[in-house]
Order: structure tokens, then C-alpha cells, then sequence
């Protein structure tokens, strides 16, 4: 039985649920990489270029890391998972650069995930992987099936389990506020790369809401004020539900986690402060490891917020990049 080695980062965090149906549903032994360490991230920063973003950078060590424990790397050719819509370049070359860089790599497994043009994509991703693999075309379209119907379980399943959304929702008695925090799943939900914010927000009584919380009809109804939207999946999404979050007043603030490097970005958090009468904070994440001015940007915004609440006149806090008799609303 071989054995396919997955990295534990980039869109791992998004579709692992898909993925691993069908890996398990074609017969092969899956082996995922630990949790993002300081090994892990030296092995990343040793091979990859350093004009590379972070998490991709995370995503060579994770890379590395599997290559004498696998006989096959997962490393899917991700360039569209929406009409219309597309991958960072840097995940749609992903492939090429992880090949050329990283040494000693075993053979790769990568499939063309490319849903911009929808006609007929099931059934050539079924030949692609069919012949890479040299698999039975039955068995991988098969196995193919499962995994969509695994990852569409596992995205409603997110957004059911959101307790304070939509419908007429009330806040607990316990929460301090509700803030937005959006930035792409890998830099959220890697222990890493994320610093521990979420955590950090949790232990403070926040109830975070983030992308994956809604609805997509909703993030729709936020991007419809917009003239155009952006073409990158990940930053539509954030701006998207940026905007209807704020539009509908069901945060009081909004938090950008941002990879330092990161184009798309650093477009789409400009973007979603014009749209928004919010206070904003953007941080903006590297390789550096130093927290103690995180935590402090986080606390003093945290302040900001219950600060605004607590004062009567709304019109005392000025939008953001104006002046007013009040604090600004952005950090």
C-alpha cells in the first residue's frame, strides 16, 4: 500500500476532509505532517526563495519533512475552486516551485483542480488522476464522489455550528464583544503562523466570527456594493463577509491577518476598510518571532472597542482616515 504524504499547511486547512476520503477510498495509506514547529519552519526557510511569502515557505518545511517518510507527495495544482475565480499564483505554481526547490522530493501527486471553467471537470480530473496514477477510472471517480460529498459535509458543518449567527442571534452574557478576524484559513488555523491570536481573543471573552461562519449567499450579498470584485477566492471571501458583517452591525470591530509579502492582500484590506465604519486592525505576519508587540496591538484595540461602546455619541468616533474631536478607528 503506498503511503501519500500531505503537508499540514496552505490548503490543507481547507479541503483535508475531501482529501482524505478519497485517499482512504483509493486504498492508500495517508501521512500527514506534525503541527507547524520551529524545526518545521527552519526546514522551510533553508529551501525555499525568500521572496516567498511565509506560509509557503512553512509549506516547504512541511515538504520536507515528509520526504523520507512517503512515497508520494500530495501537492494538487489548485488554479481555480470557483467560476470566475482563481488561486494566488503562488499556490497555482505551487508544484513547480516545491519540485525545483526543495531536494530529493519523492514523486509528486498532482492533480489540476481548475473549476473556473466547469464543463467536464469532474470527468478529466477523474483522467488525470487515473493516469498518474495508474488506477482504475472507476475507482477514481468513485473515490472522487465521496471526497466532494466529505468536503461539502464538512463546510455546512462549520457554518451549522455557528451559535451566534443570523437568525435573531443574542449575544451571551459572558462575551466581551464579537469581532470579525479574517485572513486565509492557513494562516488562522496554523499554530504557527497564527501566533495563538484566536486563542489569545478566546481567553478574553471574544466571540470570534471568521469566513468559513458564513453562508455563501451572504458573503454574495456583501460583494454586491462592490464595483468589481477580486479575482483571488480567499480575499473575495473576506471582503465579501467583511462587508456584510459590518453593513448588518454584527461585530464591532474587524481584525486582518496578513502575510507579509502577500499582493492580494495587501489590496483587498484597503479595500475592506473603505467599505467599512469599523474600527480595523491590521497585522501583518512573518518568520519573525517576537509576540509581546502583538499581544499589545491586540489589548489596545481590544480597549478601542470598549472604549467606543461605552460612549454615547456614536458620531464621536470619526471613520477611519478622517479627523474628529475622538479616537481614530483604525491601529
Amino acid at each position: 500500500m503506498p503511503k501519500i504524504g500531505i503537508p499540514r499547511a496552505l490548503h490543507y486547512h481547507d479541503f483535508f476532509p475531501g482529501w482524505e476520503e478519497y485517499l482512504e477510498k483509493m486504498g492508500w495509506e495517508i501521512v500527514v505532517s506534525p503541527p507547524s514547529t520551529q524545526t518545521i519552519k527552519a526546514m522551510g526557510l533553508r529551501y525555499a526563495a525568500d521572496e516567498l511569502c511565509f506560509p509557503v515557505k512553512i509549506f516547504f518545511g512541511h515538504a520536507t519533512y515528509l520526504k523520507d517518510k512517503s512515497d508520494f507527495l500530495f501537492v494538487p495544482r489548485i488554479i481555480s475552486i470557483a467560476e470566475n475565480e482563481y488561486s494566488c499564483p503562488k499556490i497555482i505554481g505551487l508544484r513547480d516551485l516545491v519540485k525545483g526547490f526543495s531536494p530529493k522530493l519523492p514523486p509528486l501527486l498532482s492533480p489540476r483542480i481548475d473549476l473556473h471553467r466547469p464543463n467536464n471537470t469532474f470527468i478529466k480530473l477523474t483522467y488525470q488522476v487515473s493516469v498518474s496514477t495508474r488506477s482504475n477510472p472507476l475507482r477514481v471517480h468513485y473515490a472522487l464522489k465521496k471526497a466532494w460529498q466529505k468536503q461539502n459535509i464538512f463546510k455546512n458543518k462549520i457554518i451549522d455550528n455557528n451559535p451566534l449567527f443570523v437568525n435573531g442571534y443574542s449575544k451571551p452574557a459572558y462575551l466581551r464583544k464579537i469581532i470579525g478576524v479574517f485572513g486565509h484559513s492557513y494562516i488562522l488555523n496554523d499554530c504557527l503562523l497564527g501566533r495563538g491570536i484566536l486563542e489569545f481573543l478566546k481567553k478574553e471573552n471574544v466571540q470570534v466570527l471568521t469566513t468559513n461562519m458564513l453562508a455563501g449567499k451572504f458573503i454574495n450579498e456583501g460583494l454586491s456594493v462592490c464595483i468589481k470584485k477580486p479575482f483571488w477566492t480567499s480575499n473575495a471571501d473576506s471582503l465579501g463577509a467583511a462587508i456584510y458583517l459590518a453593513r448588518n452591525k454584527l461585530v464591532q470591530g474587524l481584525i486582518l491577518l496578513s502575510s507579509f509579502g502577500c499582493g492580494p492582500d495587501s489590496l483587498v484590506n484597503v479595500l475592506i476598510k473603505k467599505h467599512v465604519n469599523l474600527p480595523v486592525l491590521i497585522l501583518t505576519l512573518d518568520e519573525h518571532d517576537s509576540d509581546s508587540g502583538l499581544i499589545t496591538r491586540l489589548e489596545a484595540f481590544l480597549d478601542l472597542l470598549e472604549g467606543r461602546k461605552s460612549c454615547q455619541d456614536e458620531n464621536y468616533f470619526s471613520p477611519p482616515g478622517k479627523s474628529g474631536n475622538g479616537p481614530g478607528n483604525s491601529i
